[in-house]
């Protein structure tokens, strides 16, 4: 910060606020803040107030700089309304408004300039009415080796039969990518904003990591806008049996960060679903700001100084014309807030050394709106920027968040930095380190930073970034070219184990990192590590089943081979989609590392009958890293009363019948069948078994496999101290 805005103070900003301001926002957003309708805020109020006294051509310019989507001189926002949105449409169009999309009780609507206010004093029906919230690309191969994928793919682990979604704010220069071999031709393509798939080139290149790293997983690739886009995406996905999401952007203001609101909802949906949802983690170590509210002087304006001091401006440094500056405040009031802060952008002219306003943000929280301020505007001039926050209309002081979007902060806070959706618990969170210091660190000195503001641990992992992809022709860098290498890593895995889901993948990625740079185990800078993808297989398993055993289940399973196999555990679950319980205190010890087939058992005594039993066995190698086999199910069954030999069905039979009985307890059985003669002709049981009820086949065969004659035949049963025997009768 200049030494003269310093010295300055108070008395500079007094001189402003007296004089003309340069830009007519920041007095015009005063005014609008007292007159305003509770249900607009923020720009949208500025606009309405705007669009009575300019023309359309002024409007359009205006709109443009401040980031408002303007559609043939409708605006476009996102309502909520007191009943579904296909409902009301016959009355929006009272208004001249049309809806764009809609999804539940929200739409995004095209509404005219002169009724946007009116919609808002007069629709009843109408609960909200807001700017809809955008996503924020994270820019600032060689990750294949260093990530180890192609020791998957020398195993033949290439992502084949996995769907891999890359949703993002544009495909641009897709045909060249595909043209050029970086993409494959069969590629799906779905745009939900309405324009085209083009734009940014920013999806093509997380797609063409994602492709280096998996090249036999079928793309899909989504373009959005805005969240109702994200949303229809996301159901696409579902619908598709997408099993990776990857999302390389993040949402500013869309929540507390704590891993709740309207986007990390939509995460949240998709893991349910069976997906691995993979974002990047955020480019905002460095423009990240978090502190209580503190009005040294009693101003109304916030201190940003540490440790002594007064300095109401946070540079964002110079930033040059045509620049697109984005600067987001919240404070810990959510959802619907009625504390009110207002945020504040200056620039600083030379010629009288002080802090000139030059936009502003002054949304009027009166209980229905968010604790949220955004600042959009592309730069007319070349000039240093700083923010102001101000305590408008709020008791107590509430602790502050700021974000940039592409700018450093003066005063800055690395923790805690990571952004919505990347706070999401369902989501596995992405950092990056160059992959020039892959093998030494440190992280990139941006990648955002944990941990959440309810304190989990993000990122979760590291991938590599500043790699070389073919579309820009250069390096692609930033969280965003980290996330789509773990989102590849995803997909070898699942091809390598199908019926795993997103907790199994993540806890295998988790356990298999190459490098743990930060402390010892999982941490907010590094999270487990870095990626890696082991192709070690533990354990070839031949078979895996649960059985009833007396009152018990027991669980069996036979390997073909172990290496470095420490031992099992066994999970089980009442549910099929209840979380798992392990029931072993100790490890069930493993055979190391062999070729031989081994078996293994383990008996369940806390079953009840009647119950329906999900089980599961983990094999853990000697790093502690766990791959999860199953599930088998078992309903377990009443024992029987009684020893019983049933009659066979059916009776008279050709060619087969079936044989029932009946074991009160464990017992060697034999079931053989004689002829009139007294002669045995087939032994069909001859075995110990468990508890329970058993049923045998006979074909009317004897030792041999020849078919017998028809006529009476004896069926005889033994097992302990019982006997008995019934009469069939076979039919020729």
């Amino acid at each position: 910060m200049r030494s003269t805005a310093r010295q300055l103070g108070l008395a500079g900003v007094v001189l402003v606020w007296l004089g003309a301001p340069a830009r007519n926002a920041v007095a015009d957003g005063g005014q609008l803040k007292e007159q305003g309708q509770p249900l607009l805020a923020g720009r949208l109020l500025e606009a309405v107030q705007l669009s009575s006294r300019a023309s359309l051509e002024e409007v359009e310019r205006w709109a443009h700089r401040h980031g408002l989507e303007l559609q043939n001189g409708r605006f476009v926002v996102v309502a909520e309304f007191d009943r579904s949105a296909l409902d009301v449409k016959p009355m929006l169009m009272g208004y001249g408004a049309e809806v764009i999309k809609s999804r539940g009780q929200h739409a995004r609507i095209a509404v005219p300039l002169d009724q946007l206010g009116r919609l808002a004093a007069e629709a009843g029906w109408v609960r909200s009415l807001r700017e809809p919230l955008r996503p924020l690309e994270l820019v600032t191969s060689e990750g294949v080796s260093l990530t180890n994928a192609d020791g998957y793919h020398a195993n033949g682990w290439t992502g084949a039969g996995i769907r891999v979604a890359v949703i993002d704010a544009g495909f641009g220069s897709l045909a060249e990518a595909i043209a050029h071999g970086e993409l494959p031709t069969d590629v799906h393509v779905d745009d939900f904003t309405g324009t085209d798939i083009g734009g940014t080139t920013h999806g093509t290149m997380v797609a063409e990591v994602v492709h280096d790293m998996a090249p036999e997983s079928e793309l899909y690739l989504m373009k959005i806008g805005d969240d109702l886009d994200l949303a229809e995406a996301v159901d696409s996905c579902i619908a598709r049996g997408v099993r990776v999401i990857n999302h390389s952007m993040c949402w500013p203001n869309a929540g507390p960060l704590d891993g709740t609101g309207p986007i990390c909802s939509i995460v949240d949906a998709a893991f349910a679903h069976g997906i691995v949802w993979v974002n990047a983690a955020g480019n905002h170590a460095l423009r990240h700001y978090r502190a209580q509210f503190m009005d040294s002087d009693a101003n109304g304006w916030h201190n940003f100084a540490e440790g002594g001091g007064i300095d109401e401006f946070n540079s964002l440094g110079v930033v040059n014309v045509g620049a697109s500056v984005g600067v987001y405040l919240s404070w810990n009031d959510w959802w619907l807030s009625d504390q009110d802060y207002d945020l504040f952008l200056y620039y600083y002219d030379t010629g009288s050394g002080t802090w000139v306003p030059y936009d502003s943000s002054t949304t009027r929280q009166t209980g229905s709106q968010w604790p949220v301020e955004n600042l959009s505007v592309v730069m007319d001039r070349s000039v240093e920027v700083a923010v102001r926050v101000r305590k408008t209309n709020a008791s107590g002081s509430h602790e502050l968040t700021l974000f940039t979007n592409y700018y450093t902060l003066e005063y800055r806070h690395q923790a805690s930095s990571v952004l919505v959706p990347g706070d999401a618990a369902s989501a596995l969170t992405v950092g990056a380190v160059p992959a020039s210091q892959w093998n030494s660190g440190p992280q990139a000195y941006y990648s955002s930073q944990g941990p959440t503001y309810d304190g989990r641990i993000k990122p979760d992992l590291m991938g590599p970034t500043s790699v070389s992809v073919y579309t820009g022709g250069g390096l692609f860098s930033g969280t965003s070219a980290a996330a789509p290498h773990v989102a590849g890593s995803a997909a070898l895995l699942l091809s390598r184990y199908p019926g795993w889901g997103p907790v199994e993948v993540i806890a295998r990625l988790e356990e298999s990192v190459s490098h743990d740079f930060g402390e010892p185990g999982k941490d907010s800078v590094f999270g487990a590590g870095t990626v890696h993808n082991d192709e070690l297989v533990p354990v070839q398993l031949l078979g895996l089943q649960a059985v009833q055993v007396g009152a018990c289940a027991r669980v069996h399973w036979e390997t073909q081979s172990e290496t470095e196999n420490l031992g099992f555990e066994v999970y089980r679950a009442e549910d099929g989609h209840a979380d798992r319980v392990k029931l072993t205190a100790e490890l069930i010890s493993g055979a190391g590392t062999t070729s031989e087939r081994h078996t293994y058992t383990y008996d369940d005594a806390q079953v009840q009958i009647g119950r329906r039993y999900f089980y599961w066995v983990a094999d853990v190698d000697f790093r502690g890293r766990r791959t999860m086999h199953g599930p088998v199910e078992l309903t377990v069954s009443a024992l029987p009363g009684g020893y019983a030999l049933e009659q066979n069905s059916p009776n008279p039979f050709n060619p087969t019948t079936r044989i029932t009985f009946s074991l009160p307890e464990e017992g060697h059985v034999t079931v053989k069948i004689y002829d009139v003669l007294g002669r045995s002709v087939k032994t069909l049981v001859a075995e110990h078994l468990r508890a329970g009820v058993h049923t045998v086949a006979w074909d009317g065969t004897d030792y041999l496999g020849t078919a017998l004659p028809g006529g009476i035949y004896l069926c005889t049963m033994q097992v302990n101290s019982f006997s008995a025997s019934r009469r069939m009768v076979l039919v020729r």
